[in-house]
């Protein structure tokens, strides 16, 4: 479930792409301390949902604690947060979604 593209210097990252069910994405590997994660919500009918964004220092990330909750609601709703913590495993996690053909992309930097 999740790729990178690079945007000039800065590398992105997909955690979850387009994602209409309750899933969890897989672990990736991050490198360095700061990182930004966002969520977006599909353009559709009223559509809501949360996303949990969740770090591990194992390496093999089965261990998770929870770094940041996303709730979004509306068409092309986007939200997110930052953080310092240099957690080596993150992984997205789509905890509830609702509405005609609703669908989230989680995205991160490093």
């Amino acid at each position: 479930m999740s790729s990178m593209v690079r945007i000039g210097g800065d590398a992105v990252n997909v955690l979850l792409n387009a994602v209409t069910t309750t899933a969890t994405g897989s672990a990736l590997h991050l490198k360095g301390k700061s990182r930004v994660f966002q969520a977006t919500l599909s353009n559709t009918t009223t559509p809501t949902a949360t996303v949990v964004v969740e770090g591990s220092i194992d390496s093999d990330a089965t261990t998770w604690v929870t770094l940041g909750t996303i709730t979004l609601s509306g068409a092309l709703d986007s939200d997110g947060f930052g953080s310092e913590a240099p957690w080596p495993y993150v992984r997205g996690r789509v905890t509830a979604i609702s509405g005609t053909s609703a669908a989230v992309t989680l995205k991160s930097n490093h």
